[in-house]
């Protein structure tokens, strides 16, 4: 599988492209296409730094958004949720 980060900065790119939402959901259905074609059919994709309405309201393979700091294992301070 493969980790996606970054993701909600595909909403700030909408100026003169349809606006938020339509560069948003371009976006993560060719993301989607290419997990699918490069690690198979099925939810293979952890999506990072991805909850604008635009993004969580536009996948559709990908089921798995990570909602928490990175996670250090010798800092308990890190030590959260990580999946939502």
């Amino acid at each position: 599988g493969v980790k996606v980060d970054a993701q909600a900065a595909s909403t700030m790119m909408g100026q003169g492209l349809g606006g938020s939402v339509s560069v948003a959901r371009a976006y993560i259905q060719a993301m989607e296409k290419s997990v699918g074609e490069n690690f198979g059919e099925g939810n293979h994709c952890i999506n990072c730094m991805c909850h604008p309405s635009e993004c969580l309201f536009s996948y559709s393979t990908t089921a798995v958004a990570r909602a928490s700091d990175d996670f250090y294992p010798r800092d308990s301070g890190s030590h959260t949720v990580h999946i939502a």
